[in-house]
């Protein structure tokens, strides 16, 4: 069964590392399934933020998926040190796909527009979450008291 991708191509990722296509042991659909590895990480990232999948073209993802397939490739067939120019490279298409996924960036669109957001999903806060949750799925004996928690009670309601 043929690979599909949608936010990259084999012909982009020879267009941005030329030498892989002078790798002879890897054709299109070689390159295609790395594609599809790297744009299935994508989505896993974006999926709270945005309705998969997409309609329109995304000109930051077509990057994103281009160099984390790239780098895919290279790892399957070399160990890539940190110093390595396309470690970081994957680093900075990593950092970038945080920064989506918390809603730092937004996707725009070849038409620039900008997506909408996921509106059928939410996210609750409390004003404990930074405390040790007190209940857990465990026995009672392992059920514990954040001791800042219950000192921040005490203070809170001046006792």
């Amino acid at each position: 069964m043929p690979t599909v991708v949608s936010y990259t191509s084999a012909s982009l990722m020879k267009m941005t590392l030329s030498e892989i296509g002078s790798i002879s042991t890897i054709d299109n659909s070689m390159m295609l399934h790395h594609a599809s590895m790297a744009e299935t990480l994508i989505n896993a990232k974006i999926a709270k933020k945005y309705t998969l999948p997409l309609t329109v073209a995304v000109p930051i993802l077509e990057t994103l998926a281009t160099e984390l397939a790239v780098y895919n490739v290279l790892t399957s067939r070399i160990t890539i040190q940190k110093e390595h120019p396309w470690f970081m490279r994957f680093k900075n298409a990593m950092s970038t796909l945080d920064q989506i996924a918390k809603g730092d960036l937004s996707l725009v669109s070849v038409a620039g527009a900008v997506l909408a957001e996921r509106s059928d999903i939410g996210e609750v806060w409390s004003s404990k979450q930074n405390y040790i949750p007190t209940f857990g799925e465990g026995s009672q004996e392992d059920n514990i008291q954040d001791s800042d928690k219950v000192q921040d009670e005490l203070d809170e309601r001046g006792l």
